[in-house]
């Protein structure tokens, strides 16, 4: 069979997982190796007590933090660990990962979820970009953490504005360098 112009070659795609495990445990799935070993200076960066040591097997990079970053009854490591969370996205996105989705798929207890990335282009644009990281605190809270402290601080203020006038909000704190609405 003749092909035309307009056929188009296979594309091939990498797909990598990043995901959480027990309260302590970060794990690379299919990244490459450099990129994953690059990672520990994030894992160092943004989750202070540092890696507690790292493994590997044949397409796996694990590494173990000191503490326990996924304690849901700890305030202040919640939001490190958001911290931690949104500054890997912004590593591997910096290296052309691409978040596609996360997935809970496990049914034991310790495991959290793990998120799965596609590789694309690395990012050629000049153009800085702000990560941002919303999540829930609690069951009344909405906890909003910017690495640049002036995007977060304007970022709170239109949020702010928007929930008011709505009525949802009826207060707010920071705690820990994140802002707190309640």
């Amino acid at each position: 069979m003749a092909s035309s112009k307009n056929d188009s070659s296979p594309v091939t795609a990498s797909y990598a997982t990043l995901s959480f495990h027990k309260s302590d445990h970060v794990c690379f799935t299919n990244f490459a190796e450099p990129l994953a070993r690059g990672a520990e200076a994030i894992l160092t960066a943004s989750w202070p007590p540092g890696v507690k040591k790292e493994t590997s097997s044949a397409g796996l990079l694990t590494y173990q933090v000191k503490g326990r970053p996924w304690d849901p009854n700890d305030d202040a490591s919640a939001i490190a660990a958001c911290r931690l969370v949104r500054d890997l996205l912004a590593y591997l996105h910096r290296h052309g990962w691409m978040l596609v989705t996360g997935l809970g798929h496990s049914v034991r207890m310790w495991t959290k979820d793990s998120l799965v990335f596609r590789r694309g282009a690395a990012s050629a644009s000049a153009r800085q970009r702000f990560w941002l990281a919303v999540s829930f605190a609690k069951s009344d809270k909405l906890r909003l953490d910017c690495a640049e402290r002036t995007v977060q601080e304007k970022t709170v203020e239109a949020i702010r504005e928007v929930v008011t006038r709505m009525g949802y909000v009826t207060g707010g704190t920071w705690n820990c360098d994140a802002y707190e609405f309640s």
